[in-house]
């Protein structure tokens, strides 16, 4: 019974096994398409021919050419390991896509078989957006690494506590205050002068009466106005600086703390007078 029964098994696999084998058409059809696919670069094409191109049941010629072109196929084809990174460490719970093709390896350390040519690599985090570089790949390459670096994963510290900043109140003098007192003083100096030189000459003027001459008179008078004139303005620019002084505006400023703070010395021992 056990001997009847395996030989109806092998009588029912013995036409599946027939039909896998490739025909002779199907191996001149590899050949060809694996010389194709080597001309353009296609290497991860013309390996998937060849393993057609060396059944066998292709004739021994195809499968001697076959034999060299695989040789070669397997120098040229690059290959790349992917590396991703976040914070200096490496990272596997995220998903590799390789010109739009979701991969299943390649972050854990294997290597991946590509084409020549330019590729687009892209990392997608769970809880981030994808991160995408674009990598030019070279025949004959090995285990190119390819290291990606996702944004940081740490938490972000949280943001410094406001800092109170103290504002003084001050009221600066303007510079007319100055120039008015300026003014004021010098013509109360001029004042004093002129009142003193015309008091001399009226002195002189009790001296000579009834003959003094009417220029000494006139000169004596004239000493006298301008003593007034000066005391005119002594009093006006006096009396302008003292209102300018009393109606100055209060102004804010930060405080030496603060700026201080702004200036980056928070924590160094500061000597600060108030």
């Amino acid at each position: 019974m056990r001997v009847s029964a395996l030989l109806s098994c092998l009588v029912v696999l013995m036409p599946s096994v027939a039909s896998a084998a490739p025909s002779m058409r199907t191996c001149i059809d590899a050949y060809e398409a694996t010389q194709t696919a080597m001309r353009r670069g296609q290497l991860l094409r013309a390996r998937d021919s060849l393993a057609t191109c060396l059944d066998g049941a292709c004739a021994q010629s195809l499968r001697l050419d076959c034999a060299e072109w695989l040789k070669d196929v397997e120098a040229r084809t690059p290959s790349v390991v992917v590396e991703c990174v976040s914070d200096g460490v490496s990272v596997r719970d995220v998903r590799l896509m390789v010109d739009g093709v979701v991969r299943e390896s390649g972050i854990d350390g294997r290597a991946i078989e590509l084409d020549p040519g330019r590729h687009v690599f892209s990392i997608e985090p769970r809880d981030a957006a994808p991160v995408v570089t674009e990598t030019m790949v070279r025949e004959g390459e090995k285990l190119k690494v390819i290291r990606i670096e996702l944004p940081s994963r740490r938490p972000k510290p949280a943001p410094p506590a406001p800092v109170a900043t103290r504002t003084e109140q001050r009221r600066p003098v303007p510079w007319t205050v100055y120039a008015g007192a300026g003014v004021g003083a010098v013509a109360a100096a001029g004042f004093t002068f002129f009142a003193a030189w015309g008091t001399s000459g009226k002195s002189d003027l009790e001296a000579c009466k009834p003959e003094c001459s009417a220029s000494s008179i006139s000169e004596v008078q004239t000493r006298f106005v301008v003593a007034d004139v000066l005391l005119g303005v002594s009093l006006l620019a006096l009396g302008t600086a003292g209102v300018l002084f009393l109606t100055r505006p209060t102004v804010s400023s930060p405080g030496k703390s603060a700026v201080a703070r702004s200036a980056g010395l928070v924590g160094a021992p500061l000597h600060l007078e108030f």
